[in-house]
């Protein structure tokens, strides 16, 4: 097989373009598709005509018979002809496959870049689209209520202490209220708790996450211990970072950063949100203060 003779088969002349071969194709795929083609014989042309298709967008079988064509045309010529014809003649074949090198490269280049923009074009409408605007959506009203969230008042729940106990079998810093109840704190606030002490339990006005804790003493001096690690302790970075999925209401394109931006609003976000929403009850938390 050799392109002169896959040129045949597709009905062309030898002097056709890549962009007529691929128009070429596409008409006879159109009239001897399986698919669209029930005639016994119509399943072997259409083979036919696509090894003959694909043989010619093939860079490599190309390039390799162009000089084995080469190589059989001069083999007998050699005795004859000068070395500065021999040298021109290669040099000759040797730009023929650079430029059908070249013709087949930016070919390949361009049906990839169709099948990108069709790519684009399934997930950025339909249901696929609507799902991730509506995760992207939920993820900034998150982002927002945790900006406007950290400049409420905080809440406090707050308990008189009876006494304090440390387990040292089962290493825990108990405090023990005078109705009965009992929170284990860190090492570092049971040491500044006393009997006859307030103990506070520090949570954000609307989404109530935790903050920390505090300790009022009888003369009125307050100790406050900020909690290790909440969404607030970087402040507003947490924040900002739910609010980066709206940038797919504005930004479409076929680029890298979008498609991570899309996966991760599919993916990530969804996992973030559900954990954010059924820990500590925040979306109770959120709808209660709404309503009020």
């Amino acid at each position: 097989m050799n392109r002169n003779f896959c040129l045949d088969i597709l009905g062309l002349s030898h002097s056709v373009t890549l962009e007529d071969i691929k128009k070429r194709f596409r008409e006879l795929a159109l009239q001897y598709h399986p698919d669209v083609n029930a005639e016994p014989d119509a399943k072997i042309k259409f083979i036919n005509y696509l090894k003959a298709y694909q043989y010619l967008l093939n860079e490599g079988d190309q390039l390799k018979d162009m000089y084995s064509e080469y190589k059989a045309r001069n083999s007998g010529a050699q005795t004859r002809n000068s070395p500065l014809n021999e040298y021109e003649a290669r040099q000759n074949a040797r730009e023929q496959m650079r430029q059908r090198a070249n013709e087949y490269a930016k070919a390949h280049k361009e049906e990839a870049e169709e099948i990108e923009k069709r790519v684009l074009l399934i997930l950025t409408r339909g249901w696929p689209w609507n799902v991730v605007r509506i995760a992207a959506a939920i993820s900034c009203l998150f982002g927002l209520s945790l900006l406007f969230d950290y400049w409420l008042p905080f809440k406090q729940i707050g308990k008189e202490v009876e006494a304090k106990v440390y387990y040292e079998y089962f290493n825990r810093n108990t405090i023990i209220f005078v109705d009965g109840a009992t929170v284990d704190v860190p090492e570092l606030v049971h040491l500044k708790v006393s009997s006859g002490d307030t103990f506070y339990v520090n949570y954000t006005g609307m989404l109530q996450e935790f903050t920390g804790y505090s300790v009022q003493k009888p003369n009125g001096k307050v100790f406050r211990f900020d909690s290790d690690f909440n969404l607030f302790t970087f402040y507003p970075i947490i924040p900002l970072l739910f609010l980066i999925p709206g940038f797919l209401f504005y930004y479409k394109s076929n680029s890298v950063g979008f498609y991570i931006l899309y996966l991760a609003t599919c993916s990530a976000y969804p996992g973030l949100l559900l954990h954010q929403a059924l820990r500590e009850d925040k979306v109770i938390h959120f709808i209660s203060w709404f309503i009020e």
